[in-house]
């Protein structure tokens, strides 16, 4: 859809570009979802994709060549100029290797498609001006990625506040060989969904509401837009919740009609996507828990657990602190130690005076 439709809020548009990042464990089959989207975004025309490792000077100098220019006659207005950049990252890693701040910042930008101004000095002093820049990111990643990644407050940026994260730690089940009858179906599917792609790359205006879909959303603000993420790393993803809603009310209109009509029934599926995705999005957080301290826990209960299977008696300190010394830093270790019998993951029992552990039954 790019900036070619939109609809009309609080005496602005607002565009329907989504930052979307599929999140979950290896083999869940992020990659092969993201390499069907990137197969239908290169066999639309004009549809300009980015490359797959990126600075935040060569995003921009992308983002040049993504320039789209649409002549309309007989229409109001009758030239339309922007830039319009899609980034399909299907390992996340590659796309964003490290946290770099002037490179979030401009991803932050490009999401809100403001006017974007730079002077370069490279022997001679360039002044690059971007009319209407404006950037869309579909990307999948692991949640152990997810936490060496961002740093300390991380979640509290305006990336993560623009970004849906939509997790999944379930594989799915695909038979090896598969039915070669479906292959045909397959491919009848793929060329109509392509064709309904062409179709919406085809399309310019601005969307309006039914009086009973406008209704709806007005209600659901006022009430607060029930119910509310309430992790507080979700603190500033909250309040662009209701701009979430809107751009995916677009995409659920597009995605049944061309009439640039969005119904009741167009909220109340975007709505349903963003609160399953909101119900999900929890289990990232308790899926980055497990590393630092967390893996060094099952660690030290694994070593705990072999040793005392073997000898057939209980493990002493000293053996204990010798094997958590290269897994945590040493101001860690005698609180690892505290929170493994404080939890029953392992039990003390005193051998000659001395501390000594044995494991407890792990679930």
């Amino acid at each position: 859809m790019e900036r070619r439709l939109w609809v009309h809020t609080k005496g602005s548009n607002l565009y329907p570009n989504l930052y979307t990042i599929l999140v979950g464990p290896p083999g869940v089959g992020k990659s092969a979802v993201l390499s069907q989207v990137e197969r239908f975004l290169r066999a639309v025309p004009d549809i300009h994709v980015a490359p797959s490792s990126v600075s935040a000077a060569s995003l921009v100098d992308s983002l040049v060549l993504a320039n789209r220019k649409i002549i309309r006659p007989n229409e109001f207005p009758s030239f339309v100029q922007f830039h319009y950049l899609t980034a399909v990252a299907s390992e996340l890693g590659v796309f964003l290797p490290v946290y770099d701040p002037l490179f979030m910042n401009s991803l932050t930008k490009f999401y809100d498609g403001e006017h974007y101004e730079e002077r370069r000095r490279t022997g001679k002093v360039n002044h690059l001006k971007i009319e209407h820049p404006h950037l869309s990111i579909i990307g999948g990643t692991t949640p152990s990625y997810l936490n060496s990644f961002l740093p300390e407050g991380g979640w509290d940026q305006g990336f993560t506040s623009r970004t849906i994260f939509v997790y999944s730690g379930e594989p799915v089940f695909t038979e090896i060989f598969g039915d070669e009858s479906q292959y045909s179906e397959l491919e009848k599917l793929y060329l109509d969904l392509l064709h309904d792609l062409k179709s919406i790359g085809g399309l310019y205006g601005k969307f309006s509401w039914s009086k009973e879909a406008a209704l709806a959303i007005t209600e659901w603000n006022r009430a607060g837009l029930p119910p509310v993420p309430e992790h507080n790393k979700l603190t500033h993803y909250n309040s662009r919740r209701l701009a979430h809603a809107i751009k995916l009310c677009m995409v659920a209109s597009i995605s049944r009609s061309n009439e640039l009509v969005i119904e009741l029934e167009d909220y109340q599926r975007a709505l349903d996507w963003l609160l399953v995705t909101e119900i999900n999005i929890v289990d990232i957080f308790h899926s980055m828990g497990v590393s630092g301290d967390s893996a060094a826990i099952d660690d030290c209960w694994d070593f705990i657990f072999r040793m005392h299977t073997k000898e057939k008696k209980p493990i002493s300190e000293h053996r204990v602190v010798n094997f958590l010394r290269n897994k945590v830093p040493s101001h860690n270790i005698m609180k690892v130690i505290e929170i493994m019998t404080r939890s029953g993951i392992i039990k003390l029992e005193m051998v000659s005076g001395m501390n000594a552990y044995i494991p407890a039954p792990k679930a």
